[in-house]
């Protein structure tokens, strides 16, 4: 478990770590890059992977908690790690979206009700399509 958590983990760091360079490059006119940026960028991705690479893996497939625990965890810490790299990325957009917080925690919130609708629908189906294959093999 811990070596699928670890490499989940640096997985997702590469992926959103690439992102954000890609994003920045994209939509942000050059500019000098600072030392504090980089290490902001890096904390950013860090903050993400531990969300999205650990502690969804840990939720959805090593955890017992019923589905409405799950979704109130992952909820609150995807809206909690979303503030936080809003407000390492900058200080001004974070002030500007405090405005929004009520709103912006429930869209996350039902957002994660409905990927776990989806997910578990899909998971369901992966679990009958192998019991029928072990009844088809039994049935041989």
């Amino acid at each position: 478990m811990f070596r699928h958590l670890k490499n989940n983990f640096m997985q997702a760091f590469t992926g959103v770590f690439v992102w954000i360079i890609l994003l920045i490059t994209i939509f942000i006119k050059p500019q000098t890059v600072t030392l504090i940026f980089i290490w902001k960028m890096l904390a950013i991705s860090a903050v993400a992977s531990l969300v999205f690479g650990v502690l969804y893996t840990y939720l959805w497939s090593y955890s017992t908690n019923k589905a409405g625990i799950n979704i109130i965890i992952s909820s609150i810490f995807n809206f909690a790690a979303g503030q936080i790299g809003i407000y390492l990325f900058s200080r001004d957009m974070f002030l500007w979206l405090m405005n929004y917080t009520p709103i912006i925690l429930i869209v996350t919130f039902f957002g994660h009700v409905i990927g776990f609708y989806f997910y578990s629908k899909y998971e369901n189906k992966k679990s009958a399509d192998r019991l029928n294959i072990l009844l088809d093999q039994k049935r041989v």
